[in-house]
């Protein structure tokens, strides 16, 4: 990873798309369900812990229909965000502290952006704080027959004592249509507009299939790609959850091979194992062809204006945090292939002065002393963010003990495999 530090910021999403998606392979589940007879048709780990990334929300959700429905909130009801809310990590829908939009935008900005920022707001709006509506979401959980879930935050942001099963996930998923038929048809929601900027579902099976209507997605590194799906069907309608997918696609096609009959990715014949590992090979293959072609793209940017600074990492010298400042050190890239490409994550922030706060609020956790912080702006649909993270962690495991510290101050954090 460290070599290509000096491209675009533009070819940098490409690189870090392509180190998420195979630095670090979950662990897999899968359910489906015949809604009306209730028989179990399909069983791989569905009652062994994973993270729910994203599918959190469905709680959040939960809790606000149920507000809905006791009239403690309207679909008018204003939506307010804070410092807090605004700080969370992406996806995001925008909501900058003190604005405000409505409990009906809230919905779709949570079914269809996946957004952090407003789950965090809802849950100020709930409960006072997110900490506060995390226990009232595991107070739900046990209330609904989840046994085996446990809540931390409103988002799913990441966070390793928050885990739940894929039965857990069905459990819910049903309670959601059931409980609540008048909104649960806002899960088949394809686009939200906030502002100047309109967002598609990230599920990309309400798209192509007419009997699919929801519900959730949800990614982050320790999760893999999540899902949980309703699909009417002739012989049954089908609830489906699928978790620790090694890319969406590959999550929606074990949704698709479970509607039609075929048996998922991971139980299929050793002649089918490896033509379907070809199939992902070639895929491989072609993303790295991309990255050597925009790398080869922005040499020629070069030699053509030398004068041009290449922005994609800045770093910053390791400070204390009464010290620390903008300026970053002269670091010489060429030497980065010294230090290991295990990092932590510690937040994504609207400005590079919040990165660099958060890592300076971080920082007092961590035991080792020759980690250096940095910013990485990423462009989004939204602007830039600030990626605050630090590296020189000899291993992955001292990466994870590193966030386990971090955590206990309530601060976010993710291990990254950076090469």
């Amino acid at each position: 990873m460290f070599r290509i530090f000096g491209i675009f910021i533009t070819c940098y999403t490409v690189v870090l798309s392509t180190v998420t998606s195979y630095a670090y392979e979950p662990p897999r589940s899968a359910l489906s369900i015949n809604v009306q007879t209730g028989q179990t048709l399909f069983n791989e780990a569905a009652s062994e812990l994973r993270h729910p990334a994203s599918l959190t929300k469905m709680m959040t959700l939960y809790m606000l229909f149920e507000a809905l429905r006791d009239q403690k909130v309207t679909l008018e009801t204003p939506v307010v965000g804070s410092r807090y809310s605004a700080d969370r990590a992406p996806s995001r829908l925008g909501l900058a502290k003190d604005e405000q939009i409505s409990v009906d935008l809230a919905i779709d900005a949570l079914v269809v952006r996946s957004a952090n920022d407003v789950a965090a707001a809802v849950a100020e709006l709930l409960a006072g704080s997110e900490d506060a509506f995390a226990e009232r979401m595991t107070v739900k959980a046990r209330q609904l027959g989840m046994k085996d879930t446990v809540y931390r935050n409103a988002s799913g942001l990441p966070n390793k004592e928050q885990v739940t099963t894929a039965q857990d996930q069905a459990v819910l998923g049903l309670a959601l249509k059931k409980d609540f038929p008048e909104f649960y048809p806002r899960f088949s929601v394809q686009k939200v507009s906030y502002k100047d900027r309109t967002w598609d579902t990230h599920n990309n099976l309400l798209k192509k299939y007419d009997t699919i209507n929801g519900i959730k997605t949800g990614f982050i590194n320790a999760s893999g790609f999540n899902i949980v799906t309703y699909s009417q069907e002739p012989n049954g309608d089908r609830l489906i959850v699928v978790m620790g997918g090694r890319s969406a696609k590959e999550r929606d096609q074990v949704v698709v091979d479970l509607l039609e009959g075929r048996t998922p990715f991971h139980q299929l014949t050793e002649d089918q194992q490896i033509a379907r590992t070809a199939d992902l090979t070639k895929q491989k293959a072609a993303e790295k062809q991309e990255l050597a072609k925009n790398k080869a793209t922005d040499t020629q940017a070069k030699e053509i204006n030398p004068s041009v600074e290449v922005a994609a990492l800045e770093i910053e010298k390791p400070v204390e945090p009464e010290t620390v400042s903008e300026t970053p050190t002269d670091f010489d890239l060429t030497q980065t292939a010294a230090i290991q490409p295990y990092a932590i994550q510690v937040g994504a922030l609207p400005t590079k002065e919040r990165a660099l706060e958060r890592l300076a609020l971080a920082r007092p956790a961590l035991k080792e002393t020759n980690l250096r912080q940095y910013t990485v702006p990423l462009d989004t649909s939204r602007g830039v963010v600030f990626r605050a993270r630090f590296i020189g962690f000899e291993t992955m495991k001292a990466a994870f003990n590193a966030c386990e510290l971090i955590e206990k101050n309530k601060i976010e954090c993710m291990a990254l495999i950076q090469k």
